[in-house]
């Protein structure tokens, strides 16, 4: 090669030597512009991925729905609403021990989402497990002293399993959880005042009934406390007139 072309590629190669700091100092600070992604944001995306697997679920794309989880959980693991979202496309796909097992895990990693109860009550009695489901109920009116449903639905249950003094143990304690508004919710009241009645305290019971029937303009539920009233026996006369005033009342709708 002749010298001078030496001449030449040894200052291109010199130039480059020297350059070469600057091009490090630069990639350095353009790494540095982009930083890698924070929890923050990873949980941020994950919620954003939950969410749309919600839709998706709802649109029954199951299939797009558990791609959206799947990316998730790779994100952000035990990511808020995961496992609940997961539970609801096991279901779908008619997995229903696997979506109680999500269901519990979600409500382990978030004891505050009390709304799981629901899903695994309803998942425990779609896999006929009685006993377990009156178990949860009892931790669900325990851990939501604002919502007296659970504590209700649990009285309804041990009242048909023939156990109408723990039903009125379970209602009692209800009443000392809940606020004061909510202490008279007619559901709540009537299933009271029924197991009240079968565990021997009529009194007390019809007592609570008749506080229902007076003030409820609910026809649906007047009706269930007079026929509470009629199954136990305890005031034949009050059912039979709720009765009918509920069929006058239905007549004359049905009328126009």
């Amino acid at each position: 090669m002749p010298k001078s072309s030496l001449n030449r590629v040894a200052g291109i190669l010199s130039a480059l030597i020297f350059l070469a700091p600057c091009f490090d100092v630069a990639a350095r600070a353009q790494a540095a512009a982009v930083p890698p992604p924070t929890a923050d944001t990873a949980a941020a995306q994950g919620a954003s991925l939950i969410q749309a697997a919600i839709a998706l679920i709802a649109a029954k794309n199951l299939d797009g729905a558990k791609t959206q989880l799947d990316q998730a959980q790779a994100l952000s693991p035990d990511q808020k609403l995961y496992w609940a979202t997961s539970g609801n496309l096991l279901l779908k796909r008619g997995q229903k021990a696997e979506a109680l097992a999500a269901f519990r895990k979600e409500l382990a990693r978030y004891p505050g989402e009390t709304v799981m109860y629901r899903s695994i009550v309803d998942t425990q009695f779609a896999l006929q497990q009685r006993k377990e489901a009156i178990a949860t109920l009892h931790d669900w009116a325990v851990a939501d002293s604002s919502d007296p449903l659970p504590a209700s639905k649990l009285m309804a249950l041990l009242v048909e399993d023939g156990n109408s003094a723990a039903a009125v143990k379970e209602g009692k304690d209800a009443l000392l959880r809940l606020p004061e508004q909510l202490r008279k919710d007619d559901r709540l009241q009537v299933e009271l005042g029924r197991a009240e009645i079968l565990a021997g305290d009529k009194a007390s019971g019809i007592k609570l009934i008749h506080a229902v029937l007076g003030r409820t303009d609910n026809a649906a539920m007047a009706d269930n406390a007079a026929y509470v009233l009629a199954d136990s026996g305890a005031d034949l006369a009050t059912a039979e007139k709720v009765t009918r005033d509920n069929l006058k009342v239905m007549a004359a709708t049905s009328s126009t």
